[in-house]
Formats: C-alpha cells, sequence, structure tokens
C-alpha cells in the first residue's frame, strides 16, 4: 500500500471529511469537481484507489490543485467495505460524507445535509428520494417522491452522512456489494436514527457503458422504479437548490 503523507489532526474539529473509493479513471475529475465544488468551509476529500493498475503519482497530482486532498492506494483484492472503513479511520472531522465516483453533488449538498443533522435527532442524514438521470436518452427522473423530511430505514448509499461517533460502532462489513446496506441495518440495530432530506442536490447518473458502474440495474428497472421528470441535456437546473 502506497499513500500520500499528510498530518492529521484530532477528529474534534467541525467539518466534514468526505470518502470516495474507485477503480475507474475516467472519474477522476468527477470526484475532484463533487469535492471542490462544496460551499462549506472546513472539509477534506480521502480517496482510496481500488485498481492496481491506476497511478497513485497521477492522482496525487492532479489532485494537488485542490485544498486538503488526501490519496490513498488499496490492492483491488480489498472489498469496497474495506476500503470505506480504512477512510474513514484516517478522517480528521467529526463528520463523514460517503460520495460515489459517478454520481453528481451540487454545491449545497453537504451543507444542506449538515443543517438536517443539526436540527434533527438523526445520527445518520441522507436521501430516500432522489434523482436518476440515464445518459442514454437523457432521461431524468425521481425515484421514491414520497419519501422526504421524514425518519426513516433506509436511504442510497451514496448519500450516507453520519457522525463520527457512528463508525467508533459500526463498521462497513467486508464485502463489495450491499455494504451501504448492511452499514445502515447494522445502525438500526445498534438503535442509530437515520433521516431522509428532500430530494435536492444529488443525481444518481448512470452512463451508457454499464462497464462503468460497479452496481449494474438495467435501464428499464430505474425507468420502472421512478416518475419521469423530463428530458435535457443539463439536468442541474432541475435539481439544485440551496435547501436548507
Amino acid at each position: 500500500m502506497r499513500m500520500k503523507k499528510q498530518k492529521r489532526k484530532a477528529a474534534t474539529e467541525t467539518g466534514v471529511s468526505m470518502v470516495t473509493c474507485t477503480n475507474k479513471l475516467p472519474y477522476m475529475y468527477n470526484i475532484f469537481n463533487n469535492y471542490g465544488r462544496q460551499i462549506i468551509e472546513n472539509k477534506e476529500l480521502i480517496i482510496i484507489l481500488n485498481n492496481d493498475q491506476l497511478s497513485l503519482a497521477d492522482w496525487q497530482e492532479r489532485s494537488a490543485i485542490y485544498p486538503n486532498i488526501t490519496v490513498y492506494q488499496l490492492p483491488e483484492s480489498a472489498t469496497l467495505g474495506e476500503c470505506l472503513n480504512f477512510a474513514a479511520e484516517r478522517s480528521q472531522f467529526e463528520v463523514i460524507a460517503k460520495f460515489d465516483d459517478d454520481d453528481f453533488y451540487s454545491r449545497f449538498y453537504v451543507s444542506s445535509a449538515l443543517h438536517a443533522l443539526r436540527t434533527t435527532k438523526a445520527d445518520i442524514i441522507g436521501k430516500s428520494a432522489y434523482h436518476t438521470y440515464l445518459e442514454e436518452d437523457k432521461s431524468l427522473s425521481l425515484r421514491f417522491p414520497n419519501r422526504e423530511n421524514a425518519y426513516t430505514t433506509q436511504i442510497a448509499g451514496a448519500t450516507l452522512l453520519f457522525r463520527k461517533k457512528v463508525f467508533q460502532r459500526v463498521r462497513f462489513q467486508h464485502i463489495s456489494l450491499g455494504e451501504d446496506v448492511a452499514f445502515l441495518r447494522d445502525c438500526r440495530l445498534s438503535h442509530f436514527k437515520i433521516f431522509t432530506t428532500n430530494r435536492y442536490n444529488y443525481v444518481c447518473n448512470r452512463r451508457t457503458d454499464p462497464n462503468l458502474h460497479t452496481w449494474k440495474p438495467s435501464k428499464e428497472y430505474f425507468l420502472s422504479t421512478g416518475i419521469l421528470i423530463t428530458h435535457t441535456d443539463d439536468y442541474r437546473k432541475f435539481v439544485v437548490q440551496e435547501s436548507l
């Protein structure tokens, strides 16, 4: 394992540690941009490369234009759960946010989730209602529109944001599919409260090439489980909202 050395602070400061695991080079700048646009002041990004063919040095060099990004590399034999645990263990802030490498997080995404964390009694924040965008036919859909602004038992794994005290009791299981579902189940068993915010500021992106995704449901699956909003080349105008 190789890593970019960086002095780390104790996890007592107000801020958010964003963690992302990837094995795909094409998502490099999507990862950087999702992090860079977040409007909160105290933030860091921890990236775990989970592909032996990716160049750690290249990712470190290209990440240098952004503040507070650390890149590590684990063997591709390591599970996604192991990668997420590795990243969370090295987080310096009191809140951890899991970002998927292929999705869209607007500039208000983290600030809105933090507002919910501060104003509810929840330990975990996320989204049950969320938009999906199918690149193939440029369709924007909304899944589970009746699941907003409420305590819940399940949220989308790509939208997990939680207090570090949760991670001190519950870890991701050493699996690569369903690690988020198992994590939430274990959190419920530990009596942590989960809250779903509104539908805005996050989009589950589905590219035309299925090999660019770890989770590979069909296009028909998304179309059948969502409500079509529109066909568009620019979904951001429909999903970005400064909603606190």
